[in-house]
């Protein structure tokens, strides 16, 4: 799969905002993901959400938490950047990482390792038709404030069908390669740009 990293750090860049007011602890509370509205329509986005909160004990790297998601259709698409043959339409997403504690957020230079790290293990999978790009950015909080992680993800295919299995197959290949540290291999199903605002 395409994947790539970058710091996006400024006056006008977006920030993470650790006391959001919808965030809910799929740790803690995996049954409320049905209450994260945009799952409701990409089951593999939910299946994500679930498989990055749930390895609090049981990943030997950082474990980290989902604070923030979103889901949009796009044609900002570019089949060179996706390993595509054709982009005609795409589905991103998006999903807001910081690590575990609660309490604590990634330092520029951990996030920088940690996104350094992943992103050679992403392209190490097969996936066509799918990107995701690891942004840096500044996260904030009621006592503290660091980095966290925005991952943008985005599939594209022949019609919106092909767009939203690209991107659940990216979900799982991201999902996984985060929980195992690359240790597993994932098998896409077969599926027939980035967009980052």
């Amino acid at each position: 799969m395409e994947a790539d990293w970058e710091v996006e750090m400024g006056p006008d860049a977006p920030i993470i905002d650790a006391t959001w007011p919808g965030y809910i602890d799929l740790a803690r509370e995996p049954h409320r993901v049905r209450e994260i509205a945009e799952t409701s329509s990409l089951q593999p986005l939910s299946d994500a959400l679930i498989l990055l909160n749930g390895q609090v004990d049981a990943n030997p790297g950082m474990p980290i938490r989902t604070l923030k998601c979103d889901l949009w259709p796009t044609n900002d698409l570019d089949p060179d950047e996706m390993e595509a043959i054709d982009c005609a339409v795409g589905i991103a997403c998006y999903i807001d990482l910081l690590p575990r504690p609660v309490e604590t957020f990634f330092s520029l230079s951990s996030a920088e390792l940690w996104v350094r790290r992943l992103v050679p293990l992403i392209r190490n999978v097969p996936c066509p038709s799918s990107r995701v790009d690891l942004i840096i950015r500044q996260a904030i909080g009621l006592h503290t404030e660091g980095c966290g992680i925005t991952a943008y993800l985005c599939g594209c295919g022949t019609t919106l069908d092909h767009a939203h299995e690209s991107l659940g197959n990216a979900l799982r290949v991201f999902a996984t390669t985060v929980t195992t540290g690359g240790s597993a291999t994932v098998i896409p199903s077969p599926s027939i740009r980035k967009a980052i605002q």
